[in-house]
Formats: structure tokens, sequence, C-alpha cells
């Protein structure tokens, strides 16, 4: 279990608090905004939701946000409110303390003034979005930095059963991280597979490398399982 704040309940936090909530119910979630309608709309999902001016170190204590491990910035509209909530939390000794920002420029004023991380949605979504169109079929795929990236790749329906060492990945750096399968209704994944692993239509593989090689694999991949006329 990690306790967390969110400050800024506006479309974002609301989603965000969500989110925490949905990976582990353990999570505890305090929502901070200083406007009562968002505080009332998200009080059912938070372990607490609280009206309060977040740039006010005091009014902070006064909720125990002190005590939390992560706190999450989203005061996006307001750099100066962002800045001074993120100076309160590290005065507080919050361990970590992201912040949600609207520019790169925004960004570095906020990490300059105490954030741990900064995240700029806009450009993080459309960078992902990038990345995925330019492999085939628009794979869900994740940038590791550095050139290398992990993709997704479900193995096509009609595919019969085959071992994972049946499969050639024709390009060197490029390896098999896990394999993602259904289990009643969810998704698990197998990291590390033996190569004896039965592999069938439904399964995902996890493959990880460097991005030019990954794109060539998955295509080659892909066509190799393309019905035969």
């Amino acid at each position: 279990m990690a306790r967390f704040a969110v400050i800024g309940l506006g479309r974002f936090g609301r989603a965000l608090v969500h989110q925490i909530k949905r990976i582990s119910d353990s999570h505890q979630v305090i929502a901070v905004d200083r406007n009562i309608r968002p505080v009332e709309a998200i009080k059912d999902f938070a372990d607490r939701s609280v009206r309060l001016d977040a740039r006010h170190i005091e009014a902070l204590r006064g909720q125990g946000l002190e005590r939390v491990d992560v706190g999450i910035v989203c005061v996006s509209d307001d750099l100066e409110a962002n800045e001074l909530a993120v100076v309160a939390l590290k005065q507080m000794n919050v361990p970590v303390v992201l912040s949600r920002c609207e520019t790169e420029a925004q960004a570095q004023i906020l990490t300059a003034v105490g954030a741990d991380v900064t995240v700029v949605p806009l450009i993080e979504s459309a960078r992902a979005l990038a990345l995925r169109a330019t492999f085939p079929r628009g794979l869900k795929t994740v940038d590791l930095g550095g050139g290398q990236a992990v993709v997704t790749l479900p193995i096509t329906e009609g595919v019969e059963s085959f071992p994972l060492e049946s499969v050639a990945l024709f390009r060197e750096g490029v390896f098999v991280l896990g394999v993602e399968r259904r289990q009643g209704k969810s998704r698990a994944v197998r990291l590390r597979p033996e190569p004896a692993t039965q592999l069938a239509a439904g399964d995902h593989l996890l493959l990880a490398g460097p991005l030019s090689e990954l794109r060539t694999v998955t295509r080659e991949l892909l066509q190799s399982w393309e019905p035969r006329t």
C-alpha cells in the first residue's frame, strides 16, 4: 500500500485518482482542490477528498499531507499555484513529488523549484501515438529511451499452436521479454518464458530491442502468420 495526494481535480486529476485506485484499491488517495465541485465529484472514489488551497503549507499539514509517499500536482492552468504546491510538498519532505505541466518550459521551471518528475501529457501522448504509428498495424509500443523499446505483438487469429523456440526473430538485439495470455477475465504476463512454451492465437509476445530492428521483426512475423493462398 502507498499513500498518494492528488492536488488539482480537473479532468486529468480526477482520471488520475481513478487510475491509481484501479491499479490497487489498497492505495490510499487524498484528493485536493480549492473548488468544492470537483471535490464533491471525486469523493466516492478517493479515500478522502478535501477542499483547500494547496499553496499554503499549513493547510496541507492540517490534512496530513506530510505523511503521503507521493504528491502529484495537477494544477496546470496556474503555474504559480503549481510551483507553490510543489514547494510546499518538498518542504514537508514528501519523498516523491510529480507535477503535470503544459509545456516543456514549465517543466524546467517546476524541476528547478523541486519537482522530482514532470509530465507534459500533450507531448507524451503525441510521442506515444507517433511511435505506435511507425509500427505495423499501430502495435502497442513502450519507448524505453536510448533507441530501445518494448512492443506487444498479438499472435494472429487462425495461427496454429507453435513453440516459442520456433519463432525466428531475424534481427540481432531483439529478444522475447515475456508472453501475455488471457486468464479468465484478465490477462497475465509470464516473463522470461521457456523456449518450449507453446504459443497460440490470442497470446501476445512482448519483444524488446532496438526500435529499428523491432519494426523489421514485427513486420516479418506478421507476414509469416498471414494465411497462405
